[in-house]
């Protein structure tokens, strides 16, 4: 993931969730590292909230961030496309991604080249998806 996508969703989701500011935290520090582990944002998060016992702005129970969270901070910060019958390569550059499946219709997509890391959500056509 490019490092401004990476600020961008992080930003996101620590103010949504934790009322923080990104500077106010680690992750600019630990986003190297994370990304080479291949850690997704809200688990980064998540392991940040668990380190300084951070208690969530937006749920009593304090439950940890789910990828579901991150989509959402992803159609907010990002980029959704719709699906046909064509294969799905990143907007940006051209390359080929490796996908996680959310549901039937809904996937993130991580571009696979190195210079881009694109990282994006499909949603299927609901004509093509029948």
């Amino acid at each position: 993931m490019q490092a401004s996508l990476f600020r961008k969703l992080a930003a996101y989701l620590l103010q949504t969730h934790y009322g923080l500011d990104l500077d106010d935290t680690t992750l600019s520090e630990d986003y190297p590292a994370g990304v080479a582990q291949g850690d997704r944002v809200f688990l980064l998060i998540n392991m940040l909230s668990n380190k300084y016992d951070l208690q969530r702005l937006d749920s009593k129970d304090n439950q940890p961030l789910s990828i579901f969270d991150e989509v959402k901070g992803l159609a907010a910060t990002s980029l959704i496309l719709v699906l046909g019958e064509q294969q799905t390569c990143c907007p940006l550059c051209g390359h080929r991604t490796n996908f996680t499946e959310l549901n039937c219709t809904t996937q993130i997509h991580d571009c696979m080249n190195p210079n881009c890391e694109n990282v994006f959500i499909t949603q299927f056509d609901q004509e093509t998806h029948q």
